[in-house]
């Protein structure tokens, strides 16, 4: 019982890790309150429109603990606003208000916001993401699916540790915690505590906040908690202790004599009874000066126990006593029974059995009364159907024959009715088998029409693609002709320019032949003339103008001849290029000899030079491996 106390207590105070404390008096926070929303009220009127959405969110968390309506109307007002100015993150913080409004009484109305407002959240405010999950993840805590509360708070955490936003990885471990702790796995509860401790303490300035030093409070008396229920008493009692100092600083009364009786409970399991004494009665004094009734009871049943286990039966029962008459005050059935329980287990160790019967049974009564109050509720029901049927039964005995002539002529007007029925009920089936047969060959008609059309369209796309197929190829066999007479036109060129420096070169060569003849026989003076007209000649027979000029034709129609070669034969001089040109065109030994101005024997060896360059064997023909390329 006692622990049990402390493990509610643990509980709830998990549950408010991230609620405001208030130590002021209730008349100053109304005054505080009042003042902030008529400031609030002011400033709205001369706001922008996003001034105005986070104004309408701060007046609905302001009246979340004075007027629901109004906070719910507030915070709907926010949303209307944010989305007729399309603003988006304004709409992602106005759901999740609105979500955390609905959260404590309507739990599947705050999930649907939180889910709603989840994928706005990640494309136009994703510093709300962390919240809106660790939010999720609260309801599902709530509605005892545990599975998927774990799911959401994981994501949390991964996210706020990205952003490294510790209060909500800290709120998110704080909850896996007492999932854990539900679940019996106290080892694992424990560990998530001291990773959100370690969170809270990674901040120096943490310790000045009066919402931080109530985290590391809640998170210390946790872990105290958890060692408890593991019957980890020194440990226990460690972390109560931390958690206790923390309070002080707060200087919350209520706070603190809570864990005063955890402190005290430790020392009761570990059976100092003298220091259990102790530490309950310095947790009485605090509350009787707050004034909470209900805490005061709950630690006196607890020091009317441990008087009970020191044989001090006499003050343990005036303990009990005094819870009963604060049950009075507050209608506690909890109390009640607690208390009957321990006053009759009091009684029967003192072996005054009639007394502890007495009050046993007071327990029971307690206990069994939602039961009775149940039953004797069937009961009565069952006796009101049972005299109506009594009472029905001597009227039905009276009236016997009145009735049984009513009955048959109900009866055979029923009859007639029935017949009518049967034979409105066939016609109207008729009807609907007619008119479903009329509307299935309609449909079957229309089906079929549809079949054509369709068959009639896709036979047109079929003749429509090919008849494109038939013109596109023409066109690619037109481009393919014209493409072929070009490169026919244009090696038709090469030809004719190649066959036309040949023979320039060729007359000139005999022009040459015939001043030498002619030199000899004439005089100096001649000779000195002849002899600048042949220089003149072999100038002109300079065929590097001539080769750039037919290179250029070359290259049009056969433009990767040359980087072919090249790649293949890095050795190839520019001359052996000019040679396979020359082959590649189909020009005859000799006219190639007079466009490289060598004699046929010269020729003869030049090709057979570039056979070895190019890698060819005897048998292999020279000019086959040039028109490959």
């Amino acid at each position: 019982m006692k622990r049990a106390y402390s493990i509610c207590l643990f509980i709830a105070t998990t549950l408010g890790l991230f609620s405001e404390m208030a130590h002021a008096d209730a008349d100053s926070i109304s005054i505080q309150i009042t003042q902030q929303i008529d400031s609030l009220n002011r400033t709205r009127l001369t706001a922008n429109d996003e001034d105005k959405i986070k104004i309408l969110l701060l007046l609905a968390t302001t009246y979340q603990s004075i007027s629901f309506e109004r906070a719910i109307q507030y915070g709907s007002d926010a949303l209307s606003l944010a989305e007729s100015s399309k603003n988006k993150s304004g709409q992602v913080r106005a759901l999740h208000a609105l979500g955390r409004l609905y959260i404590d009484d309507f739990p599947d109305r705050a999930l649907e916001l939180f889910l709603k407002t989840l994928p706005l959240a990640y494309h136009y405010d994703e510093a709300m993401v962390p919240s809106v999950l660790l939010n999720i993840g609260v309801v599902y805590n709530r509605k005892e699916n545990y599975s998927e509360a774990l799911n959401y708070y994981y994501q949390t955490i991964e996210i706020a540790e990205q952003r490294g936003d510790n209060k909500i990885a800290m709120g998110s471990l704080n909850n896996i915690g007492i999932i854990y702790e539900r679940w019996g796995q106290h080892e694992k509860a424990i560990e998530n505590y001291k990773k959100a401790l370690e969170l809270i303490q990674l901040g120096s300035d943490t310790v000045k906040n009066s919402r931080h030093l109530m985290l590391r409070a809640s998170l210390l008396n946790n872990i105290g908690a958890s060692h408890h229920r593991l019957e980890n008493y020194d440990e226990a009692l460690d972390y109560y202790f931390q958690s206790l100092e923390v309070k002080k600083m707060l200087g919350d009364q209520n706070e603190i004599a809570s864990s005063l009786n955890n402190i005290g409970v430790i020392y009761y399991d570990k059976g100092d009874l003298v220091k259990t004494l102790e530490y309950y009665g310095r947790a009485i004094t605090l509350v009787r000066k707050t004034g909470n009734k209900r805490r005061e009871a709950h630690y006196t049943l607890n020091i009317g126990l441990a008087y009970s286990d020191q044989g001090e039966y006499t003050l343990a029962l005036s303990c009990f006593n005094t819870c009963l008459i604060m049950a009075d005050s507050f209608q506690s059935n909890e109390l009640y029974m607690e208390t009957y329980s321990s006053i009759y287990q009091t009684y029967k160790t003192m072996g005054d059995y009639q007394s502890s019967l007495e009050y046993y049974e007071r327990f029971r009564g307690i206990k069994d009364s939602l039961f009775t109050e149940k039953s004797q509720k069937n009961f009565e029901e069952l006796q009101t159907h049972y005299e109506t049927a009594k009472k029905e039964k001597e009227l039905l005995t009276q009236e016997q024959e009145i009735t049984l002539l009513k009955q048959q002529e109900h009866s055979q007007r029923l009859l007639k009715n029935l017949a009518f029925a049967a034979i409105f009920i066939a016609l109207f089936v008729i009807f609907l088998l007619v008119n479903r047969q009329r509307l299935k060959k309609k449909l079957t008609l229309e089906t079929k029409k549809r079949s054509a059309t369709e068959h009639r369209l896709k036979e047109e796309e079929n003749l429509w693609h090919e008849e494109k197929s038939i013109k596109e190829r023409e066109v690619s066999t037109m481009r393919q002709k014209q493409l072929e007479e070009q490169i026919a036109h244009r090696e038709r060129e090469l030809a004719t320019s190649s066959l036309y420096i040949s023979q320039r070169n060729e007359m000139l060569e005999d022009i040459v032949k015939m001043l030498e003849e002619i030199i000899p026989e004439i005089n100096v003076n001649a000779k000195n003339k002849l002899r600048g007209i042949n220089k003149i000649i072999h100038q002109n027979m300079d065929l590097r103008e001539d080769w750039n000029t037919f290179k250029i034709h070359f290259e049009q129609v056969n433009p990767d001849f040359f980087s072919i070669l090249k790649a293949e034969f890095p050795d190839l001089t520019p001359n052996y290029l000019k040679l396979c040109a020359y082959i590649k065109i189909n020009l005859t030994n000799k006219e190639i000899a007079q466009l490289l101005n060598i004699s046929p024997s010269g020729m003869k060896t030049a090709r057979n030079r570039l056979k070895k360059k190019l890698n060819l064997d005897k048998l292999d023909k020279l000019n086959e491996f040039i028109m490959s390329k």
